[in-house]
């Protein structure tokens, strides 16, 4: 029986680094004459090395920040699509689904303080939930109170939380 094996053996991977091309000048058609250089690169079909060339620098770093802001946009897109089903799926009141803490219009100093609590609260909501801390929103009708709460929602939802509307 004869046994095969997928690694060269020592001499013949001295051989292919023997047979290593060296560097050369290429152009490319966007940013003019770059260095490149030979890879070593095993080909599994042909079972053999061959060598392959770098490309254009600039052209690859454009490539992968290209690859990078598309992955972000993917990423944000998706997070938002969460987000979104979350607010949707919270049972917020029509009236109430596009209320944030960014949108709350303040008029008066007790307004101002309501807000600025419900803000603190919101962003604080990870340490908050795990302490058990909760908040009560009180005042006259049509201040602001189901404005608030449901840009906490939205903050939470934001943030990963599940969020659920209850009156």
């Amino acid at each position: 029986m004869i046994e095969t094996s997928n690694t060269a053996t020592i001499e013949e991977q001295n051989a292919i680094e023997d047979q290593r091309p060296a560097e050369r000048t290429e152009k490319c058609p966007e940013h003019g004459e770059f260095t490149a250089r030979p890879l070593r690169w095993w080909h599994d079909l042909i079972r053999r090395v061959e060598w392959r060339w770098t490309k254009c620098p600039k052209c690859e770093e454009e490539r992968r920040q290209r690859e990078e802001a598309e992955s972000a946009r993917r990423r944000q897109e998706d997070w938002d699509h969460h987000v979104g089903w979350c607010i949707r799926n919270a049972e917020i009141p029509l009236r109430f689904k596009g209320k944030t803490l960014e949108s709350f219009q303040v008029e008066t100093k007790e307004q101002r303080v309501g807000h600025d609590t419900c803000q603190r609260y919101a962003t604080g909501f990870k340490a908050n939930h795990a302490a058990g801390s909760s908040l009560v929103i009180c005042g006259a009708v049509g201040t602001g109170k189901t404005h608030l709460a449901c840009g906490i929602l939205h903050a939470v939802a934001s943030m990963g939380g599940s969020v659920s509307y209850r009156e």
